[in-house]
């Protein structure tokens, strides 16, 4: 073979080589996509709960018939057991409480114990749990959604926020004056706006991304507490991004609210003495429900030494 026929050859190896790799690239590409695509598939295959429509209707019934909000009485949850699809293991295992109005709760646990799917269900996110969640003595699967979640109010630790005003953010239905959230932010110890927060009329961008971590959580706070309809606060890591002073301030005012069942998960435990009880979960198990003073007295020894393995972590 000639020199020339070697260098033709191996100037078409490296182009098959080049054209091999390239392949190699796309067809990994393709497989991101058809991953995206079933993703977005099995989003198509969710039955839509609600629609703007339903939530126009249920408002404008509302107003026609003046309903005032029930008080919630009691919450109590009898053999919940509850299991996420394609998994094996329970999240939630034969779980009984009952708590009352007015009572403040602090869940304690490591990771995936179970503490936010307790939400998940109480707001009806998953109906495919076994055993009953009552509320005032009627199964909340017999309570129209909207009327249950708007009893419902969450402060999680990455609030959602919206491109638009601050007002907007903290009042989207136009609902209250700006005395009403002045108020508020008062009470949360922000006196002065412009020094210690931002303006009302401050124009959000999308996802918040021209505010401080902290900042979100103000306003999701805000947003919390203007609604009074709301009587169930579940508050996860709602003040994580807070510096110390605004912390126990927050925490002042959330204790305060004396009507209102609170959940309440957090790694700061300056507070717990405080709270009714301390709900102890663990691989989806309640470990204990008592107050703070009876948690340390506990006197079965193996739930004890988790109780303080949990403490020692926090």
């Amino acid at each position: 073979m000639s020199s020339q026929s070697i260098a033709l050859c191996l100037t078409y190896s490296f182009t098959i080589t080049s054209v091999l790799k390239d392949f190699t690239m796309n067809l990994v590409s393709v497989e991101r996509e058809l991953i995206s695509l079933e993703r977005i598939y099995s989003l198509f295959q969710y039955k839509q709960e609600l629609t703007p429509n339903d939530f126009y209707q249920y408002q404008l019934q509302k107003k026609i018939k003046n309903e005032q909000t029930p008080t919630i009485k009691q919450i109590e949850i009898k053999n919940l057991e509850f299991t996420y699809k394609n998994q094996f293991q329970k999240a939630i295992k034969d779980m009984n409480l009952r708590i009352k109005q007015g009572e403040k709760i602090f869940i304690l646990g490591r990771t995936g114990c179970g503490k936010t799917t307790i939400l998940n269900i109480l707001l009806r996110l998953y109906d495919h749990y076994k055993g009953q969640i009552i509320i005032n003595e009627k199964d909340i699967k017999q309570i129209p959604l909207l009327k249950l979640r708007e009893k419902i109010g969450v402060v999680p630790q990455h609030g959602f926020i919206f491109k638009g005003s601050i007002r907007q953010n903290i009042d989207p239905l136009c609902q209250y004056s700006d005395y009403k959230i002045f108020s508020i932010l008062g009470q949360l110890g922000i006196q002065n706006l412009s020094r210690q927060f931002k303006p009302l009329d401050y124009d959000i961008e999308q996802n918040g991304t021209n505010l401080s971590q902290g900042e979100k959580q103000i306003i999701n706070f805000v947003r919390l507490l203007i609604d009074e309809q709301k009587q169930i606060l579940f508050l996860d890591e709602s003040t994580a991004n807070l510096d110390k002073n605004y912390q126990q301030k927050f925490q002042d005012v959330i204790l305060n609210q004396k009507n209102k069942i609170i959940f309440t998960i957090s790694h700061q435990l300056e507070n717990i003495s405080k709270y009714d009880k301390c709900l102890v979960l663990d691989n989806g198990q309640v470990k204990a429900f008592q107050n703070y003073q009876e948690l340390l007295n506990n006197n079965f020894e193996k739930e004890k030494n988790f109780i303080l393995q949990l403490f020692s972590r926090q």
